[in-house]
């Protein structure tokens, strides 16, 4: 071993020390990928190397950075399952047009105003009955809390709250300017939904998504 050593032109205590670094390292990348085993397993191997590094610190008493950890993950056959896309490319395009279209809060949780059929909020709710659960869509004043306008379904859909809209326009006849406030549900985001309320020319308003107090009045 001397004579490798002085070959190699390194010291016996230097290669002693690099070995026993070598494998002390080794031990802790054995750790490490132990445990990334064990997160993955629990949450199906959805867990991208970024959010291992979390995960780790949490779990662990070892810092293990983000090149570290992508490597044993890699080494290890441990990386995230690429998710299958459950639609095609065109309707994630337009779900991405729908979310940058997303409308301003106009309410800004100010639930006051000074004159009827001015400032609504709309939302729904579901009744549970006896055979089946039915789902209620109300359209209530913010002037004096009336409800304007209502539709029930035993489906949430847009045609429960469109069908609502139009119960309102019938209702105060003149729609040109009222503000229409709601959550960022799905149904009032679909085409249908907001083409029938720019049809009518009102202005369409939404808080700020799973924040229930943007809506609280409905």
């Amino acid at each position: 071993m001397r004579r490798l050593c002085a070959f190699a032109g390194v010291s016996r205590c230097g290669f002693y020390a690099y070995l026993h670094h070598d494998s002390k390292k080794e031990a802790e990348d054995q750790e490490i990928a132990e445990k990334i085993l064990l997160i993955q397993e629990r949450y199906h191997y959805s867990i991208g190397y970024r959010k291992m590094v979390v995960f780790l610190k949490k779990e662990t008493d070892k810092n293990s950075g983000l090149k570290r950890t992508r490597r044993i993950m890699k080494e290890t056959y441990t990386q995230s399952a690429v998710r299958v896309k459950k639609y095609s490319d065109e309707v994630y395009l337009r779900r991405k047009k729908m979310r940058e279209e997303f409308p301003p809060d106009l309410i800004k949780r100010n639930f006051f105003a000074m004159e009827p059929y001015n400032r609504l909020t709309e939302d729904i709710t579901y009744l549970p009955c006896m055979e089946q659960t039915i789902y209620l869509n109300t359209i209530e004043d913010l002037f004096n809390g009336e409800i304007l306008a209502f539709m029930i379904s035993d489906m949430v859909d847009t045609k429960l709250c469109t069908d609502t809209v139009k119960i309102l326009a019938e209702r105060i006849k003149v729609t040109k300017g009222v503000i229409l406030h709601s959550d960022g549900g799905s149904t009032y985001m679909s085409y249908a939904y907001r083409n029938l309320v720019d049809h009518l020319l009102m202005r369409r308003s939404m808080g700020a998504k799973g924040s229930c107090y943007d809506n609280a009045p409905i």
